[in-house]
């Protein structure tokens, strides 16, 4: 028996292809009952779930779809308690220890001036631990030597005098050994000695208590800065000594000019440990300047201001913990004095 096929017509292959289309959106337009509002579907073993009829066809359910996934995705997945307050809290595991991390610690060196002492109390306030050096410890503020409640760390207070390179080397076997995350030399002997009655003394102590002392407390804290994962030094100079040269106080601001040129080397040979230098005009008026002679110093002074210890400090703040990818710069805080 011989059966001959046909191909179907044009118009037969259009109807059928509606037909399916047409029935496909229908057959998915029915949902469980309750499934739009976050219900689960009945169990198996169950009666079966209702279906109903969405008006609108496929597109319609897609929709309802997309507007339902933001709500179902934040209700599932955005956590009420975190898994540290949940161990901290839950008694059902008392053996369960939570470990905080390691405070940082910086070395300020000259902790009992005016801006050594605001640089201690903001990594205070940090939380950091503090090592403080002193020519006279029992100097150094009480409130930071024995903190409160804004930090658990102790600070501990070293005596140095930079100028004598024993006291520097007992400092560095004190402070040496654990990471050091910064060294700060804040303070350094002041006084205006003009060149007519200056000595060869006098040049031989500034560049020993301002060079060869903090040259050679790097030198030996070195390690320690090796163990830091961004470590940092800063330097003090002074913007009398390279950028506005003023006369008798030359042995004090030809080491400052050095303790300026050191700051490149010092990042090179070190690197990479970040090294800063600030250059400071008045932070502070000095106590034996009149009245006269500080209203003669505002006069060039662009902001018409001296400037305080806790702006220096909040500068110190900033170079150690946020410019990360900087090394090797002098910044003056002066109040703009370096440009008159």
């Amino acid at each position: 028996m011989l059966i001959r096929l046909k191909w179907p017509t044009p118009r037969a292959c259009f109807c059928s292809c509606w037909w399916w289309s047409w029935w496909s959106s229908s057959f998915r337009s029915w949902r469980p009952s309750g499934s739009e509002d976050g219900e689960r579907p009945r169990v198996r073993g169950g009666p079966g779930p209702v279906r109903r009829w969405i008006p609108g066809g496929k597109a319609a359910v897609d929709a309802a779809r997309r507007t339902s996934i933001p709500t179902s995705i934040s209700t599932v997945w955005t956590p009420k308690v975190t898994t540290h307050e949940r161990l901290q809290h839950d008694p059902r595991s008392p053996g369960v220890t939570v470990v905080d991390p390691p405070a940082k610690r910086i070395a300020v060196i000259g902790a009992t001036s005016r801006v050594g002492r605001a640089v201690a109390a903001i990594f205070l306030e940090l939380g950091w631990s503090l090592e403080l050096t002193a020519r006279d410890p029992d100097r150094i503020d009480p409130m930071i030597r024995r903190p409160g409640g804004s930090s658990p760390h102790p600070a501990r207070c070293h005596a140095l005098d930079l100028a004598e390179a024993d006291a520097v080397d007992r400092v560095v076997d004190s402070i040496g050994g654990d990471a050091l995350d910064a060294i700060v030399v804040a303070g350094s002997p002041f006084d205006e000695t003009p060149l007519a009655e200056a000595t060869a003394e006098d040049f031989t102590f500034h560049a020993a208590a301002q060079l060869a002392g903090p040259a050679r407390l790097i030198q030996g804290l070195r390690p320690a800065l090796a163990a830091a994962a961004s470590p940092a030094v800063l330097l003090f100079g002074d913007i009398h000594a390279w950028s506005r040269p003023r006369a008798h106080a030359t042995p004090y601001l030809v080491a400052k000019a050095g303790v300026e040129a050191m700051v490149g080397l010092l990042a090179v040979e070190l690197a990479p440990v970040r090294v800063f230098g600030v250059s400071p005009g008045v932070v502070g008026w000095p106590e034996d300047w009149p009245e006269s002679r500080r209203k003669a110093y505002l006069e060039r002074v662009p902001l018409g201001r001296a400037g305080t210890s806790e702006e220096a400090a909040t500068l110190v703040r900033s170079l150690l913990l946020e410019a990360t990818y900087c090394t090797g710069v002098v910044i003056p805080i002066d109040g703009g004095r370096h440009l008159r």
